[in-house]
């Protein structure tokens, strides 16, 4: 027998399934259940869990998932699907279990399907597992997929799918739900791109649960609250912090009047509170509004009420990001020489801190300077620099920004091969981020470079 503890809000199904939460609450849950896939994947050896699903992810008294139910657990070596050749007893016995709770099998030519077992389990199987192929770590990346599919949309795979057949024939034959159908996940868009990488049909196409980690830590997210009201048209009804999350997720998305909203509801709630920090955090928040609409002189005057509150607070980490953002505005400006002193004064005090994002946004508007003003070498350089933390820390939409200039810099020494190449994958990225403004500018820049070259 194994026996497993349980936790004080129940399963996930269930408590997804309590109320209405708001999309940041649910991401903070996913965000949770990946990392504790990531943490059972990155042992020596890995594990396999083999049965993931939303009923066996428990949800404890601080909000935090908890993974369950490891009757179907293996463990592979550091090469993804290959067990270990040598066990334990114990190890033994576990292995002498079935795997999984069914077995099914798919006759292509006559289109038939023999299943017996359990139904409940099916529906989260990848199809490698029933084509009676080996399971590996990729399989749980399936799995994976569909519970950031039942926290968005409150639905089990396959929900108005009643035979058991049918859910297999859909899956070995790859018709899967249009995740990007359903209104929570059109509007993290991000998200839906790493589902469908979850829901390859190679199990080598997928990522790891180390990539969705990377991916999912820079989506908006925070603790679920069940004590707030749910009537979100009372007066503060949604506490500050969960608005900015809502004002981020929807600036990232392009949609700047709603997060404006959102910003401004946040900041009328911290003021009411004295929260200075939080009123600071909100009003370069709105600042950051204008200044991407080329709104400058407002910006400028947020920024530097901004700036009086951080230095009243001692906030040096604040006041770097007010920094940065006048250095933008100068840029915007065509101000390039108090642009780049400001920059570097921001990379000096992002380096100092250890805030990687922060010196990724100093190296882009550094190298964008340079770009500018023709200094393409230095521009190359940062541009370069700046691409790979990127990379190393999953920030996709800094990558995105960093291969635009790339791909500008190229175009400017008439190198438009290169520099179709690079606009196409940044492209690509700000489609699969949902970034509509960084998706509009690579279109445009694509459409030029085809004007150039006709």
């Amino acid at each position: 027998w194994l026996i497993f503890p349980w936790e004080a809000n129940g399963t996930l199904k269930d408590f997804v399934a309590l109320r209405n939460w708001e999309i940041p609450e649910r991401i903070w849950l996913i965000d949770d259940v990946t990392r504790g896939v990531e943490y059972l994947h990155t042992r020596n050896p890995s594990i396999y869990h083999g049965d993931l699903k939303s009923v066996n992810v428990l949800i404890n008294s601080k909000y935090c998932a908890v993974i369950t139910d490891f009757g179907s657990a293996r463990r592979l070596h550091q090469k993804q699907g290959i067990r270990e050749t040598s066990t334990t007893q114990t190890e033994k016995k576990i292995e002498a279990q079935p795997v999984f709770e069914f077995q099914a099998s798919f006759d292509a030519l006559t289109n038939t399907i023999t299943l017996t077992g359990n139904e409940y389990t099916l529906r989260w199987a990848a199809p490698e597992l029933l084509k009676d192929d080996e399971p590996g770590l990729w399989s749980d990346l399936w799995s994976l997929g569909w519970i950031y599919y039942e926290v968005m949309t409150n639905s089990i795979p396959f929900q108005h799918v009643r035979k058991d057949s049918m859910v297999i024939k859909q899956v070995i034959q790859g018709d899967l739900p249009s995740v990007t159908d359903h209104i929570r996940m059109s509007l993290i868009l991000q998200l839906c791109s790493i589902t469908i990488k979850c829901w390859s049909i190679n199990p080598s196409d997928r990522p790891t649960a180390k990539d969705c980690v990377k991916l999912i830590s820079w989506m908006p997210m925070i603790a679920p609250d069940p004590q707030r009201s749910l009537d979100i048209a009372a007066p503060g009804a949604r506490p500050a912090e969960l608005l900015m999350k809502l004002g981020d997720m929807h600036t990232f998305q392009g949609d700047l009047s709603i997060a404006s909203s959102f910003y401004t509801e946040a900041l009328g709630i911290y003021t009411n509170i004295a929260d200075n920090a939080g009123r600071a955090e909100a009003l370069s928040s709105l600042a950051n509004l204008h200044r991407y609409q080329s709104e400058y002189d407002q910006a400028i005057a947020l920024y530097s009420e901004v700036n009086q509150i951080y230095t009243d607070i001692g906030d040096s980490e604040g006041k770097a990001g007010v920094t940065f953002g006048l250095a933008e505005v100068y840029r915007g400006q065509e101000k390039y020489s108090e642009a780049v002193m400001l920059y570097s004064e921001a990379l000096q005090i992002r380096a100092s801190i250890g805030d990687r994002e922060g010196r990724v946004e100093a190296l882009l508007g550094l190298a964008s300077v340079y770009r500018c003003q023709d200094e393409n070498s230095q521009a190359v350089s940062l541009y370069t620099e700046a691409a790979q933390i990127c990379t190393d820390i999953g920030y996709e939409r800094g990558r995105g920004d960093a291969l635009f200039g790339l791909a500008e810099v190229h175009k400017a020494q008439e190198e438009y091969g290169e520099a179709v190449r690079l606009h196409s994958e940044a492209l690509q990225i700000c489609t699969d981020i949902g970034d509509r403004m960084g998706r509009a500018s690579s279109l445009r820049a694509l459409a030029g470079l085809l004007n150039v070259q006709t």
